[in-house]
Formats: structure tokens, sequence, C-alpha cells
């Protein structure tokens, strides 16, 4: 599968850029050659009742190569001694064409079917040979995606463990490239610590975009799956060596001290040098972010504290800004290490909608209302920048 995706990838790439539709609808143009004998002897010397499967009817054969698919079998022999199609090697050429085009299964997971008909006096020995493009293991992996939630469960599970490619069933129209792609980054900001660096997806439908289909989505990240797993073991553990010291029981404190841990750690920049600076990682561990950064580093640290916090993607003098909002004592607040940093404490640190400067913007429907009443004041005796 690791050279097959690799190809895929390639090809998706190239064939985007071509203007090429048919392809990255999961689209297979074969043939499917039917090979017709007739033996004059009724045996025809392939008579063996433990070897073939006796089948009267269109749909049930059509679901019997299915199976054939679903068990990734290589090769099956069929008997049709009646059935309810006059055409009888037409009719085998037809099926396995509709399973290789139509099928969403059988587009996925077949290259090509080959079938041979065999005529005697009163039957017909239908041998049918499948060549893959996904393995067993590929095939047995599939599963059924039916909702928005279990997609992100799925994406955040792969993305996790590093995951370069997955299928699934779904009938969601809901569900496209688009939204996997839009999802992947939601969950790099809701997940800092599982997530270092959100990888591209590129989505391929079998057989087309609506209806039942499968979607493969191959993963494309910046750092091999090793190396990310390393990167997320250390930022979790310096997170861990920056709380230790911290040592406050109540949560504002805690908040404000974390602030203040990052602003002495980290370098704040105006622009990325390279992409890992907009990252918790290049915050934490690097020592040197952008306000992106900044925001992404609180969050995972509030997240490994257990405290409930956010990162804002809004605007400041209509350029994007990064910043966090919190939860304590049930209020939430705005806070801005950068606003903080360049500023000062009050600046930044638990601000209400009100209180937030003339040139900030947010989306209101998806950010909590920030109403609280609590204040920097009330834990400027805790501050270790004073």
């Amino acid at each position: 599968m690791k050279k097959r995706i690799t190809a895929f990838l390639i090809a998706l790439i190239s064939l985007a850029a071509s203007g090429c539709s048919s392809v990255l609808e999961g689209e297979i143009s074969s043939s499917t050659p039917v090979h017709i004998s007739v033996d004059s002897e009724e045996t025809g010397g392939t008579e063996n009742p433990s070897n073939y499967t006796e089948v009267s009817q269109y749909e049930v054969f059509k679901a019997s190569i299915r199976a054939m698919i679903s068990r990734h079998t290589d090769t099956q022999t069929f008997r049709i001694s009646s059935f309810d199609r006059d055409d009888v090697p037409g009719a085998v050429q037809q099926v396995c064409q509709e399973i290789e085009s139509d099928d969403p299964l059988g587009s996925y997971a077949v290259y090509y079917i080959n079938s041979s008909v065999t005529q005697s006096a009163s039957f017909y020995n239908v041998e049918v040979s499948i060549v893959y493009r996904a393995t067993k293991d590929e095939v047995d992996s599939l599963c059924s995606v039916s909702s928005n939630r279990y997609l992100e469960y799925l994406l955040l599970d792969n993305i996790s463990q590093g995951k370069t490619e997955f299928a699934f069933y779904t009938q969601h129209d809901g569900i496209t490239g688009q939204v996997i792609s839009d999802t992947i980054t939601r969950l790099y900001y809701e997940n800092p610590l599982e997530v270092i660096l959100p990888p591209t997806a590129l989505t391929v439908c079998y057989p087309k975009e609506e209806g039942y289909r499968i979607m493969e989505v191959g993963l494309v990240y910046s750092y091999t799956p090793g190396v990310l797993d390393n990167m997320r073991v250390t930022l979790n553990s310096k997170i861990l060596e920056m709380a230790e010291p911290l040592g406050a029981t109540n949560d504002g404190v805690l908040y404000l001290l974390m602030c203040q841990s990052l602003m002495t750690e980290c370098e704040l920049t105006d622009t990325a040098a390279v992409q890992i600076d907009d990252t918790a990682y290049g915050a934490i561990v690097n020592g040197e972010c952008t306000a992106e950064g900044m925001a992404m580093a609180y969050k995972a640290m509030c997240d490994k504290m257990g405290l409930e916090c956010t990162v804002v993607r809004g605007l400041l003098n209509g350029q994007a800004h990064f910043w966090n909002v919190i939860n304590l004592e049930g209020s939430y607040y705005h806070v801005d290490i950068s606003a903080c940093i360049s500023g000062g404490m009050e600046a930044g640190f638990l601000l209400s909608d009100d209180d937030m400067p003339e040139g900030y913007w947010w989306d209101s429907v998806i950010t909590p209302a920030c109403s609280g009443t609590r204040t920097y004041e009330d834990y400027a005796s805790y501050s270790q920048l004073a």
C-alpha cells in the first residue's frame, strides 16, 4: 500500500494540475474479457462440487463477486444451470464491468476482473479472477462513517498514529474533501498536544463524490511520522518541566503564571521564519514563535494542566491574529499574550468582550461570550514579572 498510495498521490497531484477529473472521482476504465468455449461433455472436465458455487440470478451472481472482494479472494468458479438472463456470457461481462466501475468496493479495491465462460450441454462454468489494487488489510479495515463527529474521531486517531492513508464507507453528503481538510485544521487548533503540525489531505471518492461511496484519504506530513512522534513526546515533557515550579492551586493564578512563563521563555516574532514557529512546539521547545505559536503554546499548557482554553483565529487591524479564550470560575475571558508582551499584563490578560481594544475582530458565533468581571489586578500580587 505504501507504493500504491505514493503513486496515487503523485498521480493525483499531476492530474489535478492537468484538470483530469475522472481519476479523481475514482472512475476506472478497464476491459473485462469473457472467454467462451463449448464442451461436448456435460462435465467438461471441470465438474467438482466442492470447487464451484451455483448461482441462478443476476443479482446473486453480482453479490457473490462482491463477496469475493470482501474476502479478497483471487479466483472462484461459478456454475449456472438456470439463469434469469438469456445471454449468460453477456450478463457475466456486464456484472464484472458494473462491479469495477459502479460498486464502491469494486472500484476502490480492484484493478480489473477477468472471467472465462465454459458452456456445456446443460450448464455454464464461469471462472472469475480478480487483480487487486488494495490489500486484504486495507479492505478489512474499511469502516462506515455516518456523522461528522465520527469523522473527527477517525481523523484524529489516524493523525495521532502517523498514518499516511485510510479509507471508509459513507453516504453522508456533508462529508467532502473540503470538509475533511477543514476538520483537520480545526483538530490541529483544538489538539496541540497531539497534532504538532496539520497534514495535508488528498481525497479520492469511489465510484463518485455523492451517494454511497468509499472515500480514500492520503495524509501528507511536513515531517516523517517518527519525527513527529518524537516532537510530540518532547513537547509534552517540556510543558511538564515548565509547569513544575509554578505550584499554584488557584486556577486564576495558574492561568497567570503560565502566561508569564511563556512570556519569559519564548521570543515573539512578527512572521514565521519556518512553519514550526507557528506551533506550540516552536514556542515551548525552540523558544521562538509568532502570535499563533504563542496562542497554541498557551492552549497546550492549559490542556496539560486540565484548564479550559481555546485558540481564537481572528483579526487585529485587518490582519490575521491569534489569541486565547479561557474559562475562569464559570466565566470566559480573552487572553492575548502578544498584547501582554507589548503593552503590559493589563493589555491582554483577563479581558471581557467590552474591554478588548479597538481593532480586534473574532467570530462571535463560535467564540464564547466573554463577560467575566475578574481582571489582572485581582491576581497582580502573584505576578512573577512585577
